[in-house]
């Protein structure tokens, strides 16, 4: 009995390693997403990584049988660990030469459009918001992210006095109490940031904005044990853009944060 009793318990050591080893291995062959937080496009909570292009990176695991496995980083640092191997995926990028020395960028891109919009303290009304046309703003000074790009004309101008700050809460903050007459950024990160941190209702949108083509990637690290997947990956998402999923994600995501 003695003996029976040990070999039940040897067994159950022994399967114990099994699958306990198969989860450790598990965890460890899962791709990484190396994810840094610039809402509404990537969303950091705590441990909870959202938004609308973690939501695209599920749905495509889904389709491919790949659980991506999200780690945060600032924007640099996860350059350097998508060059470096120890992240696989990274998503928000734009095709640069200095870029494809290190990953690979899947095609096809799932953005192609960003729109640049001015934002003004609200306007009393019956009174224009104070941007109509580009050469309004000949007579306003812009913050703006320092080293941000927006758009080419905006970008090479030097008749616009632009200001710069590090981040766009910090642009906020400024037109808010009068430091900036205008503010320049994405219009779906800044109309994010407005209505989460409290400035709903305090700044008004330009009916002046431009649309540029900035084709947006997800990429691979060259040095990824994943790199295989790559034409599958490709193939799913041009299926997900064909289908318009790409869009309905990004507008359930933005209706939702809205009725928050």
């Amino acid at each position: 009995m003695i003996r029976y009793n040990k070999l039940i318990i040897c067994m159950l050591i022994f399967f114990a390693g099994i699958f306990g080893g198969q989860t450790v291995i598990a965890e460890e062959t899962r791709p990484i997403v190396a994810f840094t937080h610039w809402p509404p496009m990537k969303v950091i909570k705590g441990d909870s990584f959202e938004g609308i292009d973690a939501s695209i990176l599920r749905e495509l695991g889904k389709r491919l049988n790949l659980h991506f496995r999200f780690i945060e980083c600032p924007w640099k640092r996860c350059l350097e660990i998508i060059r470096d191997g120890r992240a696989d995926f990274i998503s928000g990028l734009a095709k640069q030469t200095d870029r494809e020395k290190y990953m690979v960028f899947i095609e096809p891109p799932y953005k192609e459009t960003f729109s640049s919009a001015f934002y003004a303290r609200k306007v009393l009304k019956g009174k224009p918001h104070p941007i109509r046309r580009y050469e309004d703003l000949y007579q306003s000074e812009v913050g703006m992210i320092r080293g941000g790009l927006y758009f080419d004309r905006f970008d090479k101008d030097p008749k616009i006095t632009k200001v710069g700050v590090t981040n766009e809460i910090q642009l906020l903050k400024m037109l808010d109490v009068g430091r900036y007459d205008i503010i320049i950024g994405n219009d779906l990160n800044i109309d994010y940031l407005i209505h989460r941190h409290g400035f709903s209702g305090k700044f008004e949108k330009a009916p002046f904005k431009v649309d540029s083509f900035t084709p947006t990637y997800i990429a691979i690290s060259k040095k990824s044990k994943f790199i295989d997947v790559i034409p599958r990956l490709g193939v799913a998402l041009k299926n997900m853009i064909e289908s318009k999923r790409i869009e309905e994600i990004e507008q359930t995501y933005m209706k939702k944060f809205k009725a928050n």
